[in-house]
């Protein structure tokens, strides 16, 4: 595997916008198009030889942090990308709530994980699978 760089984008990149980039694989279409993906104001990415194989699109409001939607493309999942993400994420904001809706059982298992490592974050989660 080449090497991966992690960057943080502002909203006039665009992943942050509510279309997904045409140049991004089908399966990222597809989790726009069914998530109702709104704009962000940023996004944390992780590259690999140019091309973003996972990110993480955020807006901030005062001391709040809402997350618009994580993903990882398919053949990257297991390698705590999304953990990473998230840590820069946070950093970055130091908020003192964080909102996010989670899709899949792999958002739930992220956002307990994440609640652990950061208990002074207040993390308000809503489960929208089944």
């Amino acid at each position: 595997m080449g090497q991966l760089r992690y960057s943080r984008l502002n909203s006039q990149h665009p992943i942050c916008s509510w279309r997904a980039p045409s140049d991004m694989p089908v399966c990222v279409r597809r989790f726009y198009r069914t998530h109702y993906m709104s704009t962000a104001a940023f996004a944390q990415v992780v590259k690999l030889d140019d091309q973003i194989i996972a990110f993480l699109r955020y807006d901030i409001s005062n001391d709040t942090f809402y997350a618009l939607g994580t993903y990882v493309l398919p053949n990257y999942r297991g390698l705590g990308l999304c953990k990473e993400l998230w840590r820069r994420a946070l950093l970055h904001v130091k908020p003192k709530t964080v909102k996010v809706n989670m899709t899949s059982r792999g958002a739930g298992k992220l956002i307990r994980s994440l609640k652990k490592k950061y208990p002074k974050i207040d993390f308000k989660a809503v489960r929208a699978y089944s």
